[in-house]
């Protein structure tokens, strides 16, 4: 049976209880052909979408052992696998970094998953859903 998991972030909306605005902050973009309820959950299903508050990711996938990634720019990009150590680490305090390989012969035998965290340079991030090496 399939138990991966699919992560969804939207805001936290605090309006009205003595905090700054933080509502209509983040989305979920689906890699469908088409807006409507069949294509979106087919899209969720085959786990085409991520999540965001401002980065936008292009395209990410892995060939010939390669992690690629295309975003809008970014500052920070970090391929996390379980746990908290990422297995890669990119930084640009010109907020301009938008295309990345990484050679993934390094991630541990262990890893089951990868997944990708941005960061802009307004501090707004974006998660990929993981990325299953291993059923």
């Amino acid at each position: 049976m399939d138990h991966r998991i699919r992560c969804i972030a939207a805001d936290d909306n605090h309006d009205g209880y003595d905090c700054e605005a933080d509502s209509c902050g983040g989305w979920v973009v689906f890699k469908a052909p088409e807006l409507s309820y069949e294509a979106i959950i087919k899209a969720y299903d085959d786990m085409r979408f991520y999540s965001s508050t401002g980065p936008e990711i292009k395209q990410c996938y892995i060939e010939d052992g390669v992690f690629v990634l295309d975003c809008s720019p970014v500052r920070r990009v970090h391929l996390m696998t379980q746990g908290i150590d990422p297995v890669y680490c990119g930084y640009a305090p010109e907020n301009d970094l938008t295309h990345i390989e990484i050679d993934i012969s390094e991630v541990p035998d262990t890893a089951r998953f990868l997944w990708l965290q941005l960061t802009d340079g307004g501090g707004h991030k974006a998660w990929m859903n993981p990325y299953y090496l291993k059923d």
